[in-house]
C-alpha cells in the first residue's frame, strides 16, 4: 500500500524562482517604484548594513548581513535576503515574496492590538510609500491603522511601529540582472533520521532533503533545496510486521515535477511493546508541582469512573508550556498520561525525546478537567536514563494537560534523596528539606562535600541555610546505599538601585540579582508591563506583566525584587532591565499618598493597622514598619 502526504516546513523555492543574484540600487524617490520590478529592504546606505532576510521569528523579519558600496547592493544567490516583486501602483502599493515559498504572499503589519509585527500574509495587503530626507524610504503597511510604519529595530528585527526606531531604504533590482532561472528536475538527498519504528508506524522522511535543479539562460546550472510544499508516497503506506531489515520506497513530488523511485533499507520494525501495570493508573506517586513549569497551573482532571485527579497543565495560547517533573534516581521507568488542549494535537520534547501526540477528543477548556472520547488512554512510558527531573516541553500547540505521572523504581533499589524547595536561589535564608521514596530509608548529608564516614550527619529536620550552600546526600537501608546527590542553594546578591547600576550586568547573559527599593520615584510607564525608574542617567525598567493601577508616573516604589537583571539593547543612556517574576513584592504610592497606605489598602494585598500606637501594614501575616516596607 501507498501513503501520500504533504510534508511542511519553514522555507523553500517557487517552482519558478527569480534569480536574486545582482545588483540592486538605491531608491531616492517615487520615480524608482515600478510594478513588476524587484527590491530588497536595508537600514542603511552605505557600507555594512542589514537587510531583511527570508528568515522570520514568530511576529518580525530577521536581519541578514549585506554592504553598500557607490549607492548599490550585491545580492548573492544563497544570500538569505529577502527580494520583494512590487505591484499595485501609487497611494495601494504591495509587495510580494515571490522568490522563495513557505510564506509566499504579502508583506504587512499585525491585523490588530498592540503587536509591532511584519509579517508576510495571504491576503492582498496594500501600501504607501514616500521618500523622505536622506532617501529613507516611508514604507506604511495594512491592516494596522496605527502600528503600520515599516522601521528597523536594533535588536535586528524588521518590524512595524506608530513611530521610533531607524529608518529602512528600498533598493531596486538593476534592469540588467539574469533573467528568471527554470526549475526542470528534483533529486532526493540527505539522510533519514529515524530508522527504527514500531509495527503500525509509518515512515518519517524527515532528514532527507529534495533539492530542485534549477537551468538559467545566462549563468550555469544551480542547485536549490526545498523546504515546503512537498508531496511524499510511501510504499508500504505502514510497517505491517516486525524486521531488523525492512526497506521502503519513496517519491517526492512539488508542483507538477517527481522525483525517481529512492528505496531506504536497513530500518528496524519493533513488535508493539505490551501495555505496563501503571497503564491504567490515573493517580501520581510523584508529586507534580509547577516549580520550572512555564504558565503552569494546578489543575484536576476527571477521569474513569469519575474520579477526580491531580494534574499540571502548562502553556497558553501564544506561550510554550514547560512542565518539570522530579523523580527518583532509581526509577527504571517513569509511566504518564498527557493530553492536548481541549481536542488539539501536541508534540512535546521529553528530556530530548519527541512526542506527537494526536487528540481525537481531548478536554474540556476549565479545571477539573473531563477527559472526551479516548483521552483518557493517553498513556505513554520512558526510561528516564538516571535522571531524577524530566522536562515536559510543548514545541506544537503550546499547551497540554500532565497526570498519573508514575515512577516504577528498580527491586531492591535504595531511592536518592529528593531536595525540596526545587528552585536554588533564595533570599536571605532557605529550609531545605530532604525525602525518600524507599520506605524506611534514613538520610545522610554533607555539607559542601561528599557524604563520608566522617562527616556524615542523619537527616532530622529541615536545613537550614544562610550561605551559597551545596548539600550532599544519600539514602541507606538494610545495608543498601542509594547513589549520592546534590543540590547546590545559591544566596542571590541585594543591590540597592545605585549598586546595581554601578555593578553592572553582562551584555549578553542575564544574572539573578535581588533589587531592594525604597521610595524611588517612578519615571515612566510601560503600558501594564513595568516601569521605570532611574540611577543618574541610567534608565531601569522593573518588566512584568499585569502591572498594578497603583503605579503611576511620579508616585514611588518600595520592596525587594529577585529577577534576572541585564543590558538591554544599545541605545545611549544605557537601558537596565529587570525581570522578577510577578509584583507581588512591591508597595506603590501615588502622590498625595506618600506611604502608599491608600493604595496598599485597595489592592487588597496588605491592610494597615496601629500597634503600639505605630502605623504598620500587615501583609501575609507579618507587620512591617511603614518606612521599611
Amino acid at each position: 500500500m501507498k501513503k501520500t502526504f504533504l510534508f511542511l516546513a519553514a522555507l523553500a523555492m517557487s517552482a519558478t524562482v527569480w534569480a536574486v543574484d545582482g545588483t540592486y540600487k538605491l531608491c531616492t524617490s517615487t520615480d524608482d517604484l515600478v510594478a513588476g520590478e524587484h527590491y530588497i529592504i536595508a537600514n542603511g546606505v552605505d557600507g555594512d548594513v542589514y537587510c531583511m532576510a527570508t528568515e522570520s521569528n514568530a511576529n518580525n523579519r530577521k536581519k541578514v548581513s549585506a554592504t553598500v558600496s557607490e549607492s548599490a547592493i550585491e545580492v548573492a544567490e544563497e544570500s538569505g535576503i529577502l527580494t520583494l516583486t512590487l505591484g499595485g501602483e501609487s497611494g495601494a502599493w504591495t509587495f510580494y515574496t515571490d522568490n522563495y515559498a513557505g510564506e509566499d504572499g504579502y508583506l504587512a503589519s499585525a491585523a490588530s492590538g498592540k503587536n509591532n509585527h511584519c509579517r508576510v500574509i495571504a491576503d492582498l495587503t496594500t501600501a504607501t510609500i514616500t521618500f523622505s530626507e536622506g532617501s529613507a524610504a516611508v514604507i506604511n503597511l495594512q491592516p494596522h491603522t496605527e502600528r503600520t510604519l515599516l522601521r528597523y529595530n536594533p535588536s535586528g528585527l524588521f518590524a512595524c511601529y506608530a513611530s521610533g526606531q531607524n529608518p529602512v531604504y528600498l533598493y531596486k533590482k538593476d534592469s540588467a540582472t539574469p533573467t528568471p532561472a527554470t526549475l526542470d528536475s528534483l533529486v532526493i538527498k540527505g539522510k533519514a533520521t529515524k530508522m527504527e519504528y514500531e509495527v503500525g508506524e509509518a515512515f518519517d522522511p524527515a532528514g532527507l532533503e529534495v533539492w530542485g535543479i534549477y537551468t538559467k539562460t545566462v549563468k550555469h546550472d544551480s542547485i536549490s533545496q526545498i523546504k515546503s510544499g512537498i508531496t511524499w508516497t510511501l510504499d508500504p503506506e505502514t510497517f505491517e510486521e516486525a524486521s531488523d531489515n525492512a526497506s521502503v520506497t519513496l517519491v517526492a513530488s512539488y508542483k507538477d515535477l517527481t522525483t525517481a523511485d529512492t528505496t531506504i533499507t536497513g530500518i528496524k520494525v519493533n513488535a508493539p511493546a505490551p501495555l505496563p501495570k501503571y497503564a491504567t493508573i490515573y493517580t501520581s506517586n510523584v508529586t507534580l508541582s509547577t516549580t520550572g513549569g512555564t504558565s503552569a497551573t494546578e489543575a484536576k482532571v476527571v477521569v474513569a469512573k469519575g474520579d477526580t485527579v491531580d494534574a499540571l497543565k502548562a502553556g497558553t495560547g501564544s506561550a510554550a508550556g514547560v512542565l518539570v517533573v522530579s523523580i527518583p534516581a532509581a526509577t527504571k521507568t517513569l509511566h504518564f498520561h498527557v493530553v492536548g488542549w481541549n481536542g488539539k494535537s501536541v508534540e512535546l520534547d521529553i528530556n530530548g525525546e519527541a512526542l506527537a501526540i494526536t487528540s481525537d477528543a481531548g478536554i474540556s477548556n476549565n479545571s477539573p478537567f473531563t477527559l472526551k472520547g479516548t483521552a483518557s488512554d493517553y498513556y505513554y512510558a520512558i526510561d528516564p536514563k538516571g535522571a531524577t527531573t524530566i522536562t515536559f516541553t510543548a514545541t506544537k500547540d503550546n499547551r497540554f494537560v500532565l497526570y498519573g505521572v508514575n515512577a516504577e523504581l528498580e527491586e531492591g533499589v535504595v531511592a536518592a534523596p529528593a531536595f525540596t524547595p526545587t528552585d536554588t536561589d533564595f533570599d536571605g535564608s532557605v529550609e531545605v528539606t530532604l525525602t525518600c521514596e524507599t520506605e524506611g530509608a534514613e538520610i545522610f548529608y554533607a555539607l559542601n562535600e561528599e557524604v563520608t564516614s566522617m562527616n556524615a550527619q542523619q537527616y532530622t529536620e529541615p536545613i537550614k541555610l544562610t550561605a551559597t550552600t551545596t548539600i550532599y546526600a544519600v539514602a541507606k537501608k538494610d545495608g543498601k546505599e542509594s547513589a549520592s546527590v546534590n543540590k547546590t542553594y545559591s544566596l542571590v546578591p541585594a543591590y540597592t538601585l545605585e549598586e546595581l547600576v554601578a555593578a553592572g550586568a553582562p551584555t549578553a547573559d542575564k544574572k539573578k540579582v535581588i533589587l531592594v527599593l525604597e521610595n524611588e520615584v517612578i519615571t515612566g510607564i510601560d503600558g501594564t508591563r513595568g516601569i521605570y525608574v532611574k540611577s543618574g542617567d541610567q534608565e531601569i525598567e522593573i518588566f512584568c506583566y499585569n502591572l498594578p493601577t497603583t503605579a503611576v508616573k511620579g508616585g514611588t516604589v518600595s520592596g525587594r525584587a529577585m529577577g534576572d537583571w541585564f543590558l538591554y539593547g544599545t541605545q545611549e543612556p544605557k537601558k537596565w532591565e529587570l525581570q522578577p517574576a510577578d509584583w507581588s513584592w512591591a508597595t506603590f504610592a501615588a502622590p498625595g499618598d506618600p506611604t502608599g497606605l491608600n493604595n496598599m489598602n485597595a489592592s487588597k494585598k496588605a491592610v494597615k493597622q496601629v500597634v503600639n500606637g505605630q502605623i504598620v501594614i500587615v501583609r501575609d501575616g507579618k507587620a512591617y514598619n511603614v518606612l521599611g516596607f
